[in-house]
């Protein structure tokens, strides 16, 4: 054409002129014309010195050929580069899965950045959650940073152990009302107790009485 640009490149050069050598190659495209394929990992390689051959990695990647992410980073194989792990105090390491990002978490804590207690603990900290002490039939859980229990519908007291009088715990649901039938039979109960107790008071009367002749 006439103003020289080349309409088509030979032995993996580019350009105008084919004056370099062509994206993922290097080398000498005008005197040697030895453009040779870059050894940069793809995934992993933002550009090729198409000179030298020297790889130009993306975010957070790093190696001779851009091959892995660096220390404390996930998620190479993604192409867009690695993300930190950003591991939280309650890990126990700065580095995390290379695929997952999960961070590696200390006892009693969860997310993929170990940030929270799992359900169950509380006092998040460096060392990790400590164990809710609730009762397990009448409780869900227990507040994450105050440690007090979580009651089921019901239910009551510090650990969750309580129900109120003529009620019933039921194991995982909480406490609920008793039907007329248990409330007769308290009630009988509770009379015979009464009646019992009167009895008792009775003889001790008698005893005492019959001690002072």
């Amino acid at each position: 054409p006439l103003n020289g640009q080349c309409l088509k490149c030979s032995n993996n050069t580019a350009g105008e002129k084919c004056e370099h050598c062509a994206p993922g190659y290097y080398g000498d495209a005008i005197d040697l014309k030895n453009c040779r394929q870059c050894s940069c990992n793809s995934v992993g390689t933002a550009e090729c010195d198409d000179r030298t051959g020297s790889c130009r990695c993306k975010p957070g990647v790093t190696g001779a050929t851009c091959d892995r992410c660096m220390r404390g980073m996930f998620g190479f194989e993604s192409g867009q580069g690695c993300s930190a792990c950003d591991c939280a105090v309650g890990s126990s390491s700065l580095d995390c899965d290379v695929v997952t990002g999960q961070c590696q978490c200390q006892p009693g804590v969860a997310g993929r950045r170990c940030d929270q207690c799992q359900q169950g603990y509380w006092s998040y900290g460096a060392l990790g959650c400590d164990k809710c002490n609730c009762e397990s039939d009448g409780a869900t859980t227990c507040d994450p940073v105050t440690g007090k229990c979580q009651c089921l519908p019901g239910v009551t007291g510090p650990k969750c152990d309580m129900c109120l009088p003529r009620w019933i715990m039921i194991p995982n649901k909480g406490c609920q009302e008793c039907d007329s039938c248990i409330d007769i039979l308290l009630d009988d109960l509770d009379m015979m107790n009464r009646d019992l107790t009167d009895m008792l008071g009775d003889l001790d009367s008698v005893s005492v009485g019959g001690g002072a002749i």
